[in-house]
């Protein structure tokens, strides 16, 4: 999964790269990592894309092919819904910045809420 993350990843796929049943393959991967193959693949594709957002100047549709994503508006939902931001509004707060119709106090209390969630 980590060396090819926009690769369309199926369960059949990934036990038959472990040699192992699919069930037996999900069980085990659920036992050592803690959460099922489909939900960590999309963990990890949002913090790729997390960094990919602060660290990097491609454009939204760059980030969005190279996380697996077909289409810049189906990752901004994926997005959306796993972070509670778009991407464009998570890169402008992450970096200080307001998005246009939003307040710095409003800004500050949105990020210190998602903060206080993903720590509880």
């Amino acid at each position: 999964m980590h060396s090819n993350v926009g690769r369309a990843w199926t369960i059949a796929e990934l036990a038959k790269t472990a040699g192992m049943s699919r069930s037996r393959f999900a069980r085990r991967f659920v036992d050592v990592v803690g959460a099922a193959p489909v939900e960590y693949l999309l963990a990890w594709r949002m913090a790729l894309a997390k960094d990919a957002l602060l660290h990097s100047q491609k454009p939204l549709s760059q980030i969005a092919a190279d996380v697996g994503y077909q289409s810049p508006s189906a990752f901004s939902t994926a997005f959306s819904g796993k972070v509670g931001c778009a991407p464009t509004q998570y890169a402008a707060r992450s970096r200080g910045e307001t998005m246009p119709g939003e307040t710095r106090a409003g800004m500050q209390s949105n990020l210190r809420m998602r903060s206080a969630q993903s720590t509880g």
